[in-house]
């Protein structure tokens, strides 16, 4: 009865709260201008553009050479600690494709001898602290966040349970099953079908072109695990971020002590020769995952630029007009607010070190398919209609608005720069980023256009049922359907 009170006396609370406040806005807008002005407030409005600051990258090394990428700061009682692993992924062997996410989930989530799976979670629960792991091709992370009066011994924990994991045969087989679990479930989404037949047509007969399966998951043993563990457990391997509110000469030492008493045997450099592969130049071809559904997911792909190209400016505001702006993009506008034909439609893109790629997504019922491939196409082939100056202005001054948001936390801003400079890209690549929009012309965009986003650039792959192409003689005009191949995902 009491918490029955409560809650209505809280309402009450909240709804004369938000009429008082209703209120003194009708009073303040009704306030003559002189009184406005005169409120003390008002000097801290400017019409002047956010002049931001972006730090150096600062960093340090351990004893043996280990690089330590940090920033102190002391907005919040946290701190925060990675250790980036180079070269996981792509050291695969092929026949064992998810190896590597199998061994750093196990590392966090069964432990050490010390503290195996429960005491861990306990340990961590009972801080509020949390230990992740996150893998990727070309490198993956480890990560610690803690509280600031608890980094230390946390720190001291993890790294330990980093260099002397325990791979318990019962937790390898409740994460092998996960795991399985996953690619199980994995065909049940046709926009992750979608995806993966994309990134293997894209990166076919590559090492970017992997998939995990049942079968690569079943091939790895708990002894492949341990073995993987003593090749990825290399000091030439590690580069490390510190964030936070954090003692320094508390920390370093810790780190001295693990990491950096390793031993960097420069015979082991890690060669990403591997990496530096060319993706397929598909065009004029849709492959077809077939799936019994009422809709159909349509991805468009095909070849994009390094981030370190000068054309990386105007695709990013010419991305940001076609489909990245939400309910103001091309696509939006045309194929979901005017014709109702896709509640979900944007375009986005990738640019790393070595290569890039664009994208165009939508889900449509089937019915509407060709329509809408046609909008797209037809899209496509007229930037002028939407990439004017004064569209590209607005683009630019909303890039502009959204920059600081990027790096809400000093912790954000160094992944973000440590990101940036293992895509090659210069120190002064954040100081410089606003003025290098600021000079993108409406030529520059016209001319990505036409080179990276001409329809005939792109391969198309739709995931829906098996006639959906029954009709396909009725559809020449759209290039994609040329020619319809069908594409199985492997599970």
């Amino acid at each position: 009865m009491k918490n029955f009170i409560n809650t209505k006396l809280n309402k009450k609370i909240i709804f004369f709260s938000a009429v008082f406040f209703t209120v003194l806005l009708i009073i303040n807008y009704s306030l003559p201008a002189q009184e406005n002005k005169e409120r003390p407030w008002k000097k801290f409005i400017t019409n002047e553009s956010l002049q931001l600051k972006i730090p150096d990258l600062k960093f340090f090394t351990l004893k043996n050479g280990i690089k330590v990428y940090f920033v102190n700061h002391k907005l919040l009682p946290r701190s925060f600690f990675s250790l980036y692993v180079y070269g996981t992924g792509f050291d695969e062997p092929d026949k064992q494709t998810g190896l590597n996410s199998l061994w750093g989930s196990m590392v966090t989530f069964s432990g050490s001898k010390e503290y195996p799976r429960e005491k861990l979670a306990e340990y961590l629960e009972q801080r509020a602290s949390s230990f992740s792991y996150s893998g990727g091709t070309e490198r993956s992370s480890f990560s610690l966040s803690s509280l600031s009066h608890f980094f230390e011994d946390d720190l001291k924990l993890i790294l330990s349970v980093i260099k002397n994991p325990q791979f318990l045969n019962e937790d390898f087989e409740i994460l092998k099953q996960q795991t399985l679990k996953g690619i199980e479930k994995r065909k049940e989404n046709p926009g992750s079908l979608a995806y993966i037949g994309s990134n293997l047509k894209f990166w076919e007969n590559s090492i970017r072109g992997k998939i995990t399966t049942k079968e690569t998951i079943n091939s790895i043993s708990i002894e492949d695990l341990k073995k993987w563990q003593q090749e990825m457990y290399k000091a030439e391997r590690f580069t490390l971020l510190l964030a936070g509110d954090y003692d320094e000469e508390k920390i370093k030492p810790i780190l001295n002590d693990t990491l950096g008493s390793l031993v960097i045997d420069e015979k082991n450099k890690i060669l990403d020769d591997a990496l530096k592969v060319k993706p397929n130049n598909i065009k004029f071809t849709t492959f077809h995952i077939k799936k019994d559904l009422p809709q159909a997911t349509v991805l468009l792909m095909t070849n994009g630029m390094k981030h370190s190209d000068e054309d990386y400016y105007p695709l990013k505001i010419y991305d940001f007009l076609l489909g990245g702006s939400s309910f103001n993009s091309e696509l939006t506008q045309k194929i979901r607010v005017k014709k109702g034909w896709a509640y979900s439609v944007y375009s986005h893109y990738s640019a790393g070190l070595y290569f890039g790629d664009i994208r165009i997504f939508a889900q449509t019922a089937n019915e509407n398919l060709f329509d809408l491939l046609r909008e797209v196409n037809t899209i496509l082939l007229n930037p002028d209609s939407f990439a004017g100056k004064d569209k590209i202005m607005e683009a630019k001054k909303s890039l502009e608005n959204k920059f600081v948001f990027l790096y809400e936390t000093p912790e954000s801003l160094l992944n973000t720069q440590l990101s940036l400079m293992w895509d090659g890209l210069s120190d002064d690549y954040l100081k410089n980023f606003i003025q290098k929009i600021e000079k993108v012309t409406n030529e520059d965009i016209l001319k990505l256009a036409q080179k990276y986003y001409n329809p005939e650039n792109f391969f198309l792959v739709i995931v829906g049922p098996e006639n959906l192409f029954a009709d396909k003689s009725k559809h020449k005009d759209i290039p994609w359907l040329k020619n319809i191949v069908s594409l199985e995902i492997p599970e």
